[in-house]
């Protein structure tokens, strides 16, 4: 049985950490990148031409700086449907703030708090080692 991720990461610096965190723990998963929050939602929920529904990752890695779709916008939409309601999240929130969701910094905190099925990875440094740090927690405590 393959393992399957998504990642919906902009930047290219950040998605080679992030997937040689990944590949410390999960080398034999298949990786897909996606680099916008409107193209994860898309490889999530739209039905592929030769396929019914699209196949549901073992794991989701997504960057606080989607553009397109912000971020929360993202989680919620995962959150609301039973097909991924269970699957686990790793947030790389690179400034480690909330500057990047589209809500006021309050609200903005708020649905921050909410997030306490989500593993949220504050700033860059050593971000490899966080990522794998990530994906061993998510396995130890699904």
């Amino acid at each position: 049985m393959t393992y399957n991720i998504l990642v919906a990461e902009p930047s290219n610096d950040l998605w080679t950490l992030i997937s040689s965190g990944l590949r410390k723990h999960r080398p034999d998963a298949e990786i897909l990148r996606v680099k916008d929050g409107e193209q994860a939602v898309r490889a999530l929920f739209l039905q592929g031409l030769l396929t019914e529904a699209p196949e549901t990752p073992d794991l989701i890695v997504l960057s606080a700086d989607l553009p397109l779709l912000p971020v929360n916008t993202v989680i919620d939409r995962l959150r609301q449907h039973p097909r991924t309601l269970g699957v686990p999240v790793i947030l790389v929130w690179p400034d480690g703030g909330s500057d990047d969701l589209d809500d006021e910094d309050d609200d903005a905190q708020q649905w921050l708090d909410r997030l306490s099925d989500v593993v949220v990875i504050t700033g860059t440094h050593k971000l490899d080692k966080e990522v794998a740090n990530a994906v061993i927690q998510l396995q130890t405590n699904p």
